[in-house]
């Protein structure tokens, strides 16, 4: 929907179609993931955009709850590691 409330893309994914069979979907992040696949050429999303985007909030807000290590305690390690 637009900010108007009309309608501006529909899409509809069911056990007969073929990117359905494809991913063999069946949870919630394999539609998730048939749901990137669709909207993303839409959107001009590709491995160009990919590589341009920088991390945001949201990258920030994962990294935090995901309980990983921030990058500046880790890049010692590997740096040592790798000697």
């Amino acid at each position: 929907m637009d900010n108007t409330g009309a309608l501006v893309w529909s899409d509809r994914q069911t056990p007969q179609d073929a990117a359905f069979k494809r991913l063999q979907a069946g949870n919630a992040m394999t539609m998730s993931m048939l749901l990137c696949e669709r909207l993303s050429p839409l959107f001009g999303l590709n491995e160009q955009t990919k590589r341009a985007a920088k991390p945001g909030k949201m990258t920030a807000i994962m990294n935090e709850r995901g309980g990983q290590p921030p990058e500046n305690e880790t890049a010692p390690l590997l740096d040592a590691r790798r000697k």
